[in-house]
């Protein structure tokens, strides 16, 4: 090892380390959860209590309408923040009869939660309405986009 670069020695001790100690984590692990292979899991359709793993939460998609004062207020900026704080995908964007679009997919409760917040709108904001029409799951969304 080259003595200029002190960093790389404990990289390498790192490592090691590491690799010396993967064996008996594996080990642990196995003991605790039981084999670790995908065949094991999916022909044991009967866990034991305490290993089943948490119920995915229901995923919804929604077609929301907004009209009343929606426009040149901020609602194409305030609807992609709050989606995105509540880790939720899809789009927004204004309509040329002055109402906003917006189609929203994720967990259900989050979903409801974004609902709630369109129908207050930003502060300047004025909702007179809101169509929401359930649409069928489709996860085709990876961020929250404003649209043109």
């Amino acid at each position: 090892m080259n003595s200029r670069h002190p960093l790389s020695m404990l990289t390498l001790l790192t490592v090691a380390a590491w690799l010396l100690a993967a064996p008996a984590c594996r080990a642990r692990r196995q003991a605790r959860t039981g084999p670790a292979t995908v065949e094991a899991a999916r022909s044991a359709p009967n866990r034991p209590a305490g290993t089943t793993r948490a119920a995915r939460p229901a995923m919804r998609r929604v077609h929301v309408l907004v009209s009343g004062k929606v426009q040149r207020v901020g609602f194409r900026l305030f609807t992609p923040r709050r989606a995105v704080r509540l880790k939720l995908t899809g789009w927004v964007k204004n309509l040329r009869d002055g109402r906003v679009e917006a189609v929203v997919e994720g967990p259900a409760g989050k979903v409801e939660e974004l609902l709630a917040a369109i129908r207050q709108g930003p502060p300047q904001a004025r909702v007179d309405e809101l169509k929401v029409a359930e649409e069928p799951f489709r996860g085709e969304f990876t961020t929250f986009e404003v649209r043109f």
